[in-house]
């Protein structure tokens, strides 16, 4: 997923999306020096199991299932931590807002 991302990634000439990036960068790099619990564990790209589960009749396995379980599980934690520092970081909050 990570590697999607960067292919993703190119040169911008517009201001307020690169400042709006350094102030993400920035923000969660306070959140890693001040060794804060950010939850980032049992995150897992979905996708695969996502477009197995599209195709007509097929079915996830009990693993697949908890894994996405997990993710979301993980998903709303980060969610309910950028909520209570809303304040510290409102780049992030905004983020996700989306």
């Amino acid at each position: 997923m990570g590697r999607r991302e960067v292919e993703k990634i190119a040169f911008s000439r517009d201001f307020r999306e690169i400042k709006t990036l350094l102030i993400l960068t920035s923000e969660f790099k306070q959140i890693l020096e001040k060794g804060e619990a950010f939850p980032s564990h049992h995150f897992f790209d979905a996708e695969e199991c996502l477009q197995t589960a599209a195709i007509e009749d097929s079915f996830l396995e009990v693993e697949e299932l908890l894994k996405i379980a997990l993710s979301l599980a993980t998903v709303f934690e980060c969610k309910v931590f950028l909520d209570k520092a809303a304040d510290l970081y409102p780049e992030l909050h905004q983020l996700g807002l989306r």
